[in-house]
């Protein structure tokens, strides 16, 4: 009888809970469609009721695609969650990235980058002053004036590259694989002095493929942050899995640094430099804590735009053709490509553009959050405490800034005229605007030109991979996740 009364009242427990939570959620939904102070942004209603969308949506790895859809059928500003907007706007990213004043009234996602750094404070999330400082003195380093002068470093590791394509006795060599282990080589000379030999022995492979297993689990743990009991409970049952991937990235990063930091190299690698630098010398601490984030940044960007550009080029034969032509006529001898004749390459810079476009590496710019004052973005005042952000994938894919915007045409770059007249060049921004943007633009894209080059002198290039279901199968966590892709490289009997 007891016992049965206990039952009874367990389950009369368990009811009120349910029902209770069932009211809180549908009031706050309600609160959330009609009340919200965001209520006059447009956005699917589920989105805006409550962040089990955009939460499931970001852990499947289909964010890109699913903003995209959103901004086609919305418009330039999507209220994706409660409290979160994406916009696609000129407007809105000089608003949120380039304008002077939006660093008073937006500052950084404390939940985005405390998924990714833990307490570390880096170029991305230290303070104004400390930024200023960072960003300049790393900004000399990358300078094509003083890139000119690791040409030697550059050529070697393409070099390399090329030897392990020549080396590679299976049909079908995974070019990804290849152009990410040669980044990773030059990437840990140009900054520690040595290579990782990636390319040479195949070493610290796991530690490079930890990666982007890092960077998926700091996304994934940055969206369960908003719901603090799923997070504590994913923690608790899974404890390894947001936490393994950043120690095996960060200890492997952090003992290469102090094995340099305790020598006497005075290499001319990035380290030396920035510690060397007068009058903004940086100190030890901050060097260690920036290593990780700059490894990402060097190797992360131009794999991606290398791996999209090899992809598109050979779904279309007459461009992969054409500028095959343009490399072999321009460049006669594979050794003596350099930092200013690949740049004379027109149609070599115009693909890269265009694969930039529809393949940028940071699909969705990282997100920041008004300020308790509110800003005005895109003309619309926005309140406080509202997760901001510009999905360059959508904008720089849309109708509303290029002609034919889903296909690839080079020739848009190169002929301003006809259907492309009206191509408002000024959307194309991947790698973001303002004081955030990308340091190391100059390097990528001498990166991209360098290996493409040495690539298509020295070997005729064939698919061996599906590219139509490779780029539509594409996901996004931060960055794209490749998949392998196969292609065949004959060696060309002209070149030695």
């Amino acid at each position: 009888m007891i016992e049965n009364l206990e039952k009874v009242v367990l389950f009369e427990i368990m009811l009120k809970t349910v029902v209770l939570l069932a009211i809180v959620t549908s009031l706050k939904a309600i609160y959330n469609s009609l009340w919200h102070p965001l209520k006059s942004y447009p956005g699917p209603f589920l989105a805006v009721t409550s962040r089990v969308p955009i939460t499931y949506i970001t852990f499947t790895g289909r964010k890109t695609v699913w903003l995209h859809s959103l901004h086609l059928k919305y418009g330039p500003v999507v209220r994706v969650a409660p409290n979160e907007l994406s916009y696609m706007s000129q407007e809105a990213l000089n608003d949120i990235y380039g304008r002077a004043e939006s660093k008073e009234n937006l500052r950084n996602d404390d939940i985005f980058y405390t998924a990714f750094e833990g307490d570390k404070s880096t170029i991305m999330t230290t303070d104004e002053a400390s930024h200023a400082r960072l960003r300049r003195t790393y900004a000399q380093f990358f300078a094509r004036q003083n890139l000119e002068n690791f040409e030697p470093l550059f050529n070697r590791y393409s070099n390399l590259l090329v030897q392990r394509i020549r080396d590679t006795k299976q049909a079908g060599v995974d070019i990804i694989e290849l152009f990410s282990f040669a980044l990773f080589d030059l990437m840990g000379h140009l900054q520690f002095g040595q290579s990782l030999q990636l390319l040479e022995r195949s070493a610290r492979i796991q530690w490079a493929k930890s990666q982007p297993a890092w960077i998926r689990a700091s996304v994934i743990a940055a969206s369960l942050a908003e719901f603090p009991l799923v997070k504590t409970l994913f923690k608790f049952l899974f404890p390894t899995i947001i936490e393994r991937q950043r120690r095996l990235y960060f200890a492997f990063t952090d003992g290469i640094l102090n094995r340099r930091l305790q020598g006497d190299s005075n290499d001319p690698d990035l380290i030396t430099f920035v510690l060397q630098s007068e009058g903004a010398g940086l100190s030890k601490d901050e060097v260690i804590s920036n290593a990780p984030f700059f490894m990402l940044a060097g190797t992360e960007t131009s794999s991606s735009a290398l791996c999209g550009l090899v992809a598109h080029i050979l779904k279309m034969p007459d461009v992969l053709q054409r500028l095959t032509e343009e490399v072999r006529s321009s460049i006669s001898d594979p050794e003596f490509i350099s930092m200013r004749n690949a740049h004379d390459l027109v149609y070599l810079d115009a693909c890269i553009k265009e694969t930039l476009r529809r393949y940028p590496p940071i699909p969705e710019i990282m997100p920041r959050v008004t300020c308790p004052q509110g800003a005005f973005i895109a003309g619309k005042w926005v309140p406080g405490g509202t997760r901001v952000y510009v999905s360059l994938f959508s904008s720089m894919n849309s109708g509303t800034y290029f002609e034919e915007p889903t296909k690839f045409v080079p020739d848009r770059w190169l002929k301003r005229s006809g259907l492309y007249l009206n191509d408002k060049t000024d959307a194309f921004q991947p790698f973001s605007k303002g004081k955030k943007a990308c340091i190391g633009q100059d390097m990528a894209y001498y990166i991209i030109r360098l290996f493409i080059c040495k690539l298509l002198c020295q070997f005729d290039i064939s698919s061996e991979t599906d590219i139509d279901g490779w780029l539509s199968d594409q996901r996004t966590w931060a960055v794209w996740r490749r998949s392998p892709l196969l292609i065949r490289a004959e060696p060309r009997n002209s070149v030695s």
